[in-house]
């Protein structure tokens, strides 16, 4: 999918705290679909090229978007936003959708096949904070190498 068809951005509005005063950000939002994560992948893959983050930070991160941004279209009830930023070696990552507090399953899920993808967020990361409110879930999470 090219990014001229993506699904229309929400208005929901973004947690600016998270990437606030960084002279690095980026914001993506768009509809909580499955369609959406591989347009997040390739939107995050150039921001992180643009700003020269190294190979191996560049794969984790993505590695870290992906799984967030597909939680977000499995768990999430309309839109998502992305917000990316960086200082220095650190890149912080915030994703946003408009879920429900307690991430549900759709039909039955086998164990083998779910559940791993947030543990490797964390295993990745060296902070991860996860805040549900009345309007959805924010998960931010930094890395640095």
């Amino acid at each position: 999918m090219r990014l001229a068809e993506a699904p229309v951005a929400p208005t929901r509005p973004a947690p600016e705290a998270v990437i606030h005063g960084l002279s690095n950000r980026a914001l993506l939002a768009l509809s909580a679909t499955v369609a959406s994560v591989p347009v997040t992948r390739a939107w995050a893959a150039d921001v992180l090229r643009h700003w020269r983050v190294p190979s191996d930070a560049t794969d984790s991160a993505l590695l870290v978007i992906g799984e967030l941004a597909a939680n977000a279209a499995v768990h999430g009830r309309t839109d998502m936003t992305i917000l990316l930023g960086l200082d220095n070696r650190t890149l912080r990552i915030a994703v946003v959708d408009s879920g429900l507090s307690a991430p549900h399953t759709r039909g039955e899920v086998d164990p083998d096949e779910h559940g791993r993808g947030f543990n490797i967020v964390r295993l990745l990361s060296a902070w991860t904070e996860v805040r549900d409110t009345s309007e959805g879930r924010t998960v931010q999470t930094w890395l640095q190498w």
